[in-house]
């Protein structure tokens, strides 16, 4: 690829995510009734909700590390729960606002962290019994190694989120 293309390219996906930060912005607007989306993406709340969720993140990032196996029974026992459809709910409620924040670098971050978030809680909120099929499934085939590795590898993500999170909040 040329870097012609290369740049075009770059400057189409910065236009369309232009676009989508407009977007969500106008629809947090009119959902909350305000008149200007600089209200809502240099709201106190808003950066206490980033701040919150990167601690929490880095907690449970913590909590992960110490204790792989107790956490990894848990996930077991949450997604063998008839309730496991509201995490896709959760997940869409619990990412929307990060989908309204800034327009710096770490901004955008969160921005493109929120879309992850929103648009993973849909498949989770139909697809739940696919979702508990297939981890019911990995669980009985990994051995505790196995087990081990994939909660290290989900720590390392929630500490990568939580410190953009935390970093980012005030930016």
């Amino acid at each position: 690829m040329s870097i012609k293309k290369y740049l075009k390219n770059i400057s189409y996906f910065r236009i369309l995510l232009d676009v989508v930060m407009e977007y969500s912005a106008i629809n947090m607007v009119i959902l909350l009734g305000t008149q200007h989306k600089d209200a809502i993406m240099n709201s106190t709340v808003l950066e206490f909700y980033v701040l919150a969720a990167g601690i929490f993140l880095l907690m449970l990032g913590l909590i992960e590390v110490i204790m792989p196996n107790r956490i990894f029974a848990v996930w077991g026992k949450w997604v063998s729960n008839r309730y496991f459809f509201l995490h896709g709910l959760l997940l869409i409620c619990a990412g929307l606002p990060f989908t309204c924040y800034g327009t710096t670098v770490s901004g955008i971050l969160i921005f493109i962290v929120g879309l992850i978030v929103v648009f993973t809680g849909p498949f989770i909120l139909f697809y739940s019994a696919k979702v508990r099929e297939l981890f019911l499934l990995s669980m009985n085939d990994m051995d505790e190694t196995d087990i081990r590795r994939l909660i290290y590898i989900d720590a390392t993500v929630r500490f990568a989120v939580g410190f953009l999170f935390v970093y980012g909040h005030g930016i």
